[in-house]
């Protein structure tokens, strides 16, 4: 049902989305939907969670073993986009349709906490990166989570995941410095 729900959030966006076409995706019937869940703003932040959940899971894994300096675990975790988003490419829709649901739709404002999840991990990465000084671990990870937050709404528009691959490997060449 949250794989359903998320595919209709990253077309149509929190007011677009109608339960009827959620449920109908999902193969099950409104009745169902309203036994785990209150109503349409639950189900967003169910989906919220779940995404984040996968998201973090990735760049945890892309990161996962890796030490020496930050470029190279951030190289990884940047690959480890890459192939979320050939895995699913709802998640960048989902992502660049939730700031305008945020600011349209106040019963959503629990998901601000998630969005916190991508740059609390930058910033633990940094801090276990002994190449990133202390005072720069802040700098780092909200530009990291800036950078996802872009190639999240760059996977939700460009037309397939090798495009996308495209667009991230660009990205890399640029932090490992070999782009100019």
């Amino acid at each position: 049902m949250l794989a359903a729900a998320r595919a209709v959030f990253s077309e149509r966006g929190y007011a677009g989305a109608g339960i009827a076409e959620i449920v109908a995706r999902a193969g099950v019937s409104a009745p169902v939907l309203y036994h785990h869940f209150a109503g349409k703003a639950d189900v967003y932040l169910a989906v919220a969670a779940d995404v984040y959940d996968e998201v973090l899971g990735a760049l945890e894994a892309g990161a996962a073993g890796r030490g020496g300096p930050f470029v190279e675990r951030l190289d990884a975790v940047l690959a480890a986009v890459a192939d979320l988003n050939e895995a699913d490419p709802t998640i960048g829709g989902f992502a660049t349709a939730m700031p305008a649901d945020l600011r349209l739709t106040d019963e959503l404002a629990p998901v601000r906490d998630q969005m916190g999840r991508v740059r609390a991990f930058f910033l633990a990465l940094a801090a276990a990166s002994p190449d990133i000084p202390r005072p720069r671990r802040a700098a780092v990870a909200d530009a990291c989570a800036t950078l996802i937050a872009g190639l999240s709404r760059a996977g939700a528009i460009q037309s397939s995941p090798a495009e996308f691959r495209r667009t991230v490997e660009s990205i890399r060449l640029l932090v490992r410095g070999e782009l100019f």
